[in-house]
């Protein structure tokens, strides 16, 4: 069960790492639950914000947190982000 674990954090890592621009470096790490193995993955804030998914570009590919839901950020939202580093 652990290889299985293993195997999909370096899925998750190359994923982030060929989809998100600028880079992303999450910590991703193994944790046991409930005798069970997850993955755990922390994502600090960055000082390189705001960051996009590259298939879709940095207009359209940027999304905010609101809640428990993704939404597209709009380009007053893009701006700020940008104007706070």
């Amino acid at each position: 069960m652990v290889r299985g674990v293993l195997k999909a954090e370096e899925r998750l890592a190359n994923l982030i790492a060929d989809s998100i621009r600028p880079q992303l470096v999450p910590d991703i790490e193994v944790a046991n639950w409930r005798n069970l193995s997850v993955l755990a993955v922390r994502v600090y804030p960055s000082n390189t914000r705001p960051h996009h998914l590259i298939s879709l570009g940095p207009e359209t590919g940027t999304f905010v947190r609101v809640g428990s839901t993704n939404r597209r950020a709009a380009t007053a939202q893009i701006d700020e982000l940008k104007r706070l580093n």
